[in-house]
């Protein structure tokens, strides 16, 4: 999640690392110029000496490199503790409310959603200056557990069986829809 990945990012030392020049810009991609002036940018981060990534941030900014929206470069992936962290990818409105519920109806001039969106940021960053990034370490936790592991494989075979299920009844699923089908379009009936 967002508030998952920039609080641990904030925690971090990661923005002082790269401030001092020990993280070192291995890579930078930019899109073309929108309409509105701006473009987003990316770049990824790591040590010279091995050259692998340890985080990549993005942001939008203008043509004489000032950074829109927040003002800061937001992580979006990062690699800290020997696990990587990611958003939710995928798109559509659940997968996108789910990765920030703040970036729905980001445009809204409407006072009381603007708002509920500061409240719910002012929530985030007290939550992640008095906890620390306590989603970041659950999420670690869970996926390295040995219950998740019987719980995808679980899920694998399921969904393996499921897909065998459909195939071998594939037959006998043709022969009732054909039996019960109404006869379609005119019918020539032979005396």
């Amino acid at each position: 999640m967002v508030l998952g990945i920039k609080c641990l990012y904030n925690t971090s030392d990661y923005a002082n690392r790269i401030a001092s020049g020990e993280f070192v810009k291995l890579h930078e991609e930019s899109s073309n110029w929108r309409p509105t002036g701006e473009r987003s940018s990316q770049a990824y981060y790591g040590l010279e000496t091995d050259r692998l990534v340890k985080v990549r941030l993005q942001w939008f900014e203008l043509k004489d490199g000032t950074i829109t929206r927040s003002g800061l470069k937001d992580p979006k992936w990062m690699h800290c503790d020997g696990a990587s962290y990611h958003l939710h990818g995928g798109d559509g409105f659940w997968r996108d409310f789910r990765r920030d519920p703040t970036g729905i109806m980001c445009e809204s001039t409407n006072q009381w959603l603007i708002w509920a969106k500061k409240c719910y940021g002012d929530w985030r960053r007290l939550k992640c200056v008095t906890f620390g990034p306590v989603e970041a370490w659950w999420r670690r936790r869970w996926f390295a557990t040995r219950l998740y592991a019987v719980w995808r494989g679980i899920v694998d075979r399921c969904a393996v069986m499921w897909k065998r299920s459909r195939k071998a009844l594939k037959p006998f699923r043709s022969t009732i829809r054909r039996l019960f089908s109404g006869l379609q379009g005119p019918a020539l009936v032979l005396a």
